[in-house]
């Protein structure tokens, strides 16, 4: 990322920080709701294809939990 404007004073450097804690805070709240759609279409993906495609994904998360490599 290519900054054109550096800041050249302490008040400068303030706000571009401040800045910078906000699109920070933004980029975490866009990552935090892409994971919960990214769960909710999983579930749905699921529901969709039936009961046995559920118990299957559940089987391979349970062996990867336990640290089974079956």
């Amino acid at each position: 990322m290519k900054i054109d404007n550096l800041p050249t004073n302490l008040d400068e450097c303030h706000e571009l920080i401040r800045r910078l804690r906000e699109e920070n805070g933004s980029l975490r709240q866009a990552g935090s709701f892409f994971g919960q759609l990214a769960e909710r279409l999983n579930r749905e993906l699921l529901a969709a294809r039936g009961p046995s495609a559920a118990r299957r994904v559940r089987h391979v998360a349970d062996s990867q939990h336990s640290g089974s490599t079956r």
